[in-house]
């Protein structure tokens, strides 16, 4: 399955709990195709995924967009994602 066929798995993914966070997408594809794929370099991504709370409204409108989720979805996942990162750092 090509990449583009793939994210238009990713509601169907959401819905039946298969990614319960903004980064589990990572589960299904690479980090520097999608970066690419979103326009962004996956530097700048990495930092993204090491503190989620750096990301844009854009920049997760632009995910969202490419994984074919609706904004409130993605800012629900986004949400999902920093109370992880949240609790590990609280954690440490």
């Amino acid at each position: 399955m090509d990449r583009e066929q793939l994210y238009y798995t990713f509601p169907d993914l959401y819905e039946k709990g298969h990614i319960k966070t903004l980064f589990d997408i990572f589960n299904y594809v690479r980090r520097t195709p999608f970066s690419e794929d979103i326009g962004m370099r996956v530097t700048e991504l990495n930092k993204f995924i090491a503190r989620v709370e750096t990301l844009t409204l854009e920049e997760i409108a632009r995910i969202a967009s490419k994984c074919h989720f609706s904004l409130e979805v993605a800012m629900d996942l986004w949400r999902k994602e920093y109370e992880k990162q949240k609790e590990i750092r609280k954690r440490k």
